[in-house]
């Protein structure tokens, strides 16, 4: 069953993405080379990193840390937003499958049950992806700007909150299974009963 969902929707390559991760990040690297280079000023002079008129000096390491790490962030996006769609339609294959074996329906019906199926695990990332994004969007001009935070600043702070699938949608998921699992073990009952039945011996 694996190797069939696996033909007809094939995931993308997870070594092709680490290798598109690696060449994203040496190009990053390149591009801010200037900025990565070393500088002991704040060694010898660590008063320059003292917040002053609301403003705080960004040691250009660490600038270019941040805009190779963006850099690459977005480039890569769009490539984990297709594996996730890859994933979503391989999990849609399964649904249609599991109607062949009992094993898969099992298998599917608990881990919904346990909260990690692979749709929760996908709505989890998505809410993950998307704090992370609003994250980045509140330092980002602050680290652009040279901006020093505020007491304001952390008391208004991002903060994550998970919201649950509806339990509409993750009831019919468990149920149908379940109920379907309960005709198959009926209809095989049935059969195995009417069988013995008659070849009993008298």
């Amino acid at each position: 069953m694996n190797l069939a969902v696996g033909l007809v929707s094939p995931a993308p390559s997870r070594t092709e993405l680490a290798n598109r991760t690696r060449v994203a990040t040496a190009e990053s690297l390149r591009e801010y080379e200037d900025l990565y280079s070393a500088d002991y000023r704040y060694a010898s002079d660590p008063e320059a990193l003292l917040v002053k008129n609301e403003r705080i000096e960004v040691p250009s390491r660490m600038r270019a840390f941040f805009l190779a790490k963006q850099n690459v962030d977005e480039r890569i996006e769009p490539l984990l937003k297709h594996f996730d769609q890859q994933l979503l339609q391989q999990q849609k294959l399964v649904d249609r499958l599991s109607l062949l074996s009992p094993a898969i329906l099992v298998n599917e019906a608990l881990t919904s049950i346990a909260g990690t199926d692979s749709r929760r695990f996908l709505a989890f990332k998505d809410q993950t992806e998307a704090f992370h994004k609003k994250w980045r969007q509140y330092f980002s001009p602050r680290i652009l700007e040279s901006r020093a935070m505020t007491v304001h600043d952390l008391s208004s702070l991002p903060r994550w909150h998970w919201i649950e699938m509806p339990a509409s949608e993750i009831n019919w998921s468990i149920w149908w299974r379940a109920m379907l699992m309960l005709a198959l073990a009926s209809v095989l009952g049935g059969l195995a009963l009417a069988r013995s039945s008659r070849g009993s011996i008298e």
